[in-house]
């Protein structure tokens, strides 16, 4: 588990602001509410996972860049309401406000803002910082099968409350969406190593969504 008060306190130190043991725990029981099934504490965990992959591979980023980076995912889902469609802005309001009141920077704290929401997938990412972060929240898509139907299943719980004839629906113009795109990940690093199986997958799970309902 790479979700742990030491990694969040060693966070604060290398962006020179006095770690908030309150705020950690406050982040802790935001993706433990019980309305998560994937939007959790492991999400989290395997998207810093892949961050400490990238490091170590991708030589791009400076130091500093990368725990901007690193900070936008530990906010990116803070606030997950799936009948709601501001999750992202509420995430990235929660994480402005910490940040700016424990003096990190007005620029780095708007920086931040625009890595979290580059978590919508609305926008193509325009440089390397945003289109990591992107990258990285999209790692799932690649998963081996094991933990993609995992994933699927529990996206599915979280939206328990939706017809399955209009959830399978939603899910299938969702999923065509990525894969309609010239190619899902955006970075040379997670293109090598995630783009056909994440093609395989989704292409996979369309199929079973065209054969039987959810």
């Amino acid at each position: 588990m790479k979700v742990t008060s030491q990694r969040w306190d060693e966070l604060c130190v290398a962006l020179n602001i006095i770690p908030d043991r309150d705020e950690y725990v406050r982040l802790i029981s935001a993706y433990s509410q019980s309305h998560r099934s994937y939007h959790t504490l492991k999400h989290l965990s395997e998207c810093l996972e892949k961050l400490d992959w990238a490091i170590s591979e991708y030589q791009v980023l400076s130091v500093y860049n990368s725990k901007l980076v690193e900070v936008a995912l530990w906010y990116h889902d803070a606030v997950y309401q799936p009948q709601q469609n501001q999750n992202e802005q509420n995430s990235a309001n929660w994480a402005i406000e910490f940040f700016s009141k424990s003096g990190l920077p007005p620029e780095k704290c708007q920086l931040i803002r625009s890595l979290i929401l580059a978590t919508c997938h609305r926008q193509t990412p325009v440089d390397e910082m945003h289109r990591l972060i992107v990258d990285i929240d999209l790692s799932i898509l690649g998963a081996k099968i094991e933990r993609f139907q995992e994933y699927e299943s529990q996206i599915r719980q979280e939206y328990y409350w939706v017809a399955r004839s209009i959830y399978t629906q939603k899910r299938k113009e969702l999923l065509s969406f990525f894969l309609s795109k010239t190619q899902i990940y955006l970075t040379q690093l997670f293109y090598e190593n995630f783009e056909n199986r994440a093609q395989e997958n989704i292409s996979r799970l369309i199929e079973d969504l065209n054969i039987k309902v959810i």
